[in-house]
């Protein structure tokens, strides 16, 4: 079973599902008035779909200015309402919606035009997941429809409005017959009236009763009988039907908080990953520059008193984020998964966390659970899949935790449950809302491609950090950080080049590990064949873009130290040197990167597929040879040739 949770776009969700439907629909709405799913319904009961549509009678389904639901009637679908207005008013906790008998759409927000701009509602879709290569997610998901479907029938039998041929006078003679069987322990006779009550079971809230005498349990369903006889009138199965309802509700609930939990850790993880890989690769350039604009506002509030309280703040600011950036870096970037090791991630945490979540055990075990739980989160967040397999296989081995249980008979135990779920489904909406709303979230939503991404940032870093040391730099400031061992030898260095100029722009370019700063400074005095080749720059696709109509493209096609991925080989493809290209060894060589661009390689590209020539045998080869063309028929030219010679050696 997979579930997934919806916090946008949510009416287009349910329309793409609606759409999809191929057989039946079938819903139970509290607030219905989004006139394009409507449409939907209509559309899809008009092509010959079973459909079937439950509102409460109220004045916001029923009434000027809401749906037609007469509409849908006409079409061929069946619309029931249910009375709004009386004690036996549907206890409609959640919306819920059934495609195909296999897709499950709940959720606490409604159907209706304002839904879109709803941020605290939102909507679970449950479907079978054989991505794992088992059936029993899909049976999972099945069960779980079925047992909707059956909660449809009960609010439809409830209040009148399905089953009304079924004599209720009837059903209780038939019950007292099955009491006196069982009182005999004639199972044999029993087997036909179990066979007649089956197409009424989930009508009537019958499950426990049939399950009971299916595996011959006889006290159970002489207990069961016992207590539905004692209400006189015809409505004895209907606290069964009720508290049916409210374990449904419950299992909705409990799915839904599941799932954002889900969706939580997963948010958390990427919020993780990126922070690290922030601190990892812009941590000391931020540092540098929140250091920089310190002493910048240090020199100020000297010269000026006013400015001290601004240059405070800056020295707080530096300090705080060095001591940070410094704890960030004891932890090591986080390991990159392969798409399918990611979802083994996913799947086994989703597992594993419903086994040991404090909340999922009891008390007794709560400790502990709390425990494997925090482990789990970790692993979890630091992409450990090791450690997540070992948890999920300790959670799976035997019973560890014995899980906390709710008196699936008692409507008021189930009425608190369910109010206890209300409030941390709440709680989590909130948490989730803030961590969805975050600067950094928002951030990584916007992105496509987190490399790209942090090579931009890193460039205008260095950009700033440069102008900073510039302006400081007329201010009197003079960098420490470039004292050292070697101050000695740079100093001659320094001197040999100021005597000899001539050499400063060529050694520089060819030689100088230079950054996007300095080679922005002084675009005109760069030897750019030389920086083109040079291997020691900083090379990233960020770099090649921004500086696109300087660079000499044939040295950069024929430099080994450019990050040469398929990606960068077609993002500059209408700009590189095919042939100094093809004798590139450091490109990623394979059949697939030729065969994208095999138009534009020069023949010498042949070498990097060493390996695959050596394959061939020889009836590949003749097969190739005669199926090529011969320019100007020198291959039979030749033959000839050889035949003459072979005819002048035999008359020798």
């Amino acid at each position: 079973m997979h579930t997934t949770a919806y916090f946008e776009n949510i009416p287009q969700t349910i329309a793409k599902r609606l759409t999809a439907a191929t057989v039946r629909i079938v819903a139970a709405i509290a607030c219905f008035t989004d006139r394009d799913l409507f449409d939907l319904l209509c559309k899809q009961a008009g092509r010959g779909l079973q459909v079937q549509l439950a509102v409460p009678n109220d004045a916001r389904n029923v009434g000027p200015g809401c749906l037609n639901l007469q509409r849908l009637r006409d079409s061929g679908g069946q619309v029931f309402l249910l009375p709004a207005d009386s004690d036996r008013a549907p206890m409609l906790h959640h919306n819920f919606c059934v495609i195909d008998q296999a897709i499950v759409i709940t959720g606490s927000c409604p159907w209706t035009q304002s839904a879109q701009d709803n941020l605290d509602g939102l909507i679970l879709v449950i479907t079978g997941d054989t991505s794992n290569g088992s059936d029993s997610e899909t049976d999972l998901s099945h069960t779980i429809a079925a047992d909707y479907l059956d909660a449809f029938q009960t609010l439809l039998h409830d209040h009148g409005l399905g089953f009304q041929d079924i004599d209720h006078a009837e059903i209780r003679r038939r019950l007292e017959i099955v009491r006196h069987l069982l009182l005999l322990e004639d199972w044999d006779t029993l087997s036909t009236q179990f066979d007649k009550l089956q197409p009424i079971r989930h009508a009537l809230g019958l499950d426990a009763l049939l399950d009971a005498l299916k595996d011959q349990r006889g006290d159970d369903a002489l207990a069961w009988i016992d207590d539905a006889l004692t209400v006189s009138d015809e409505r004895a199965p209907v606290k069964h039907q009720q508290t049916a309802l409210l374990r449904l509700a419950l299992r909705a609930l409990d799915l839904q908080i599941n799932a954002l939990r889900d969706e939580q850790a997963e948010i958390e993880r990427q919020i993780h990953a990126f922070s690290l890989r922030a601190s990892h690769t812009l941590g000391d350039l931020t540092s540098r520059y929140l250091q920089l604009q310190a002493e910048k506002q240090r020199r100020q509030a000297t010269a000026d008193p006013a400015f001290q309280a601004e240059a405070d703040r800056a020295q707080a600011d530096y300090e705080q984020y060095r001591d940070a950036n410094a704890r960030a870096h004891e932890t090591p970037p986080l390991p990159p998964l392969k798409s399918e090791d990611l979802r083994e991630l996913k799947r086994l945490y989703r597992e594993a966390s419903q086994r040991c979540h404090p909340d999922k055990v009891r008390t007794d075990d709560q400790t502990h659970a709390s425990a494997l739980f925090i482990q789990l989160q970790a692993a979890y967040r630091n992409n450990d899949l090791t450690t997540v397999q070992a948890i999920h296989a300790s959670t799976h081995e035997g019973q560890r935790f014995v899980a906390r249980s709710v008196p699936l008979t008692d409507a008021e135990a189930l009425q608190r449950a369910i109010v206890v779920l209300r409030y941390n489904l709440d709680k989590l909406m909130a948490e989730l809302q803030a961590l969805r709303g975050s600067e950094t979230y928002q951030t990584l939503e916007s992105l496509t491609n987190w490399d790209a991404y942090f090579d931009e940032q890193r460039l205008s870093l260095e950009e700033s950090v440069f102008q900073l040391e510039v302006e400081l730099a007329r201010m009197g400031w003079r960098d420490t950080d470039v004292d050292g061992p070697d101050m000695a030898e740079r100093a001659r260095f320094k001197a040999f080049l100021q005597a000899h100029p001539q050499l400063l722009a060529p050694g520089l370019s060819g030689h100088a590990a230079l950054d996007f700063a300095l080679l922005k400074r002084y675009p005109q005095r760069w030897d750019w064949q030389a920086l083109s080749a040079n291997q020691t720059l900083p090379w990233s696709p960020a770099l090649l873009a921004r500086l696109t109509e300087h660079w000499d493209w044939s040295a950069l096609s024929a430099n080994p130290s450019l990050p040469w991925t398929p990606e960068l080989i077609e993002r500059f493809a209408d700009r590189w040197d095919w042939a100094a290209l093809s004798d590139n060894v450091a490109l990623p060589w394979s059949l697939e990167l030729i065969e994208r661009h095999a138009e534009r390689w020069h023949p010498t590209v042949a070498r990097h597929l060493a390996t695959l020539w050596q394959h061939l045998h020889r009836q590949d080869i003749v097969e190739l040879m005669d199926g090529a063309s011969d320019p100007q028929g020198k291959d039979a030219h030749e033959a000839n040739k050889v035949l003459v010679d072979d005819n002048e050696l035999n008359l020798v």
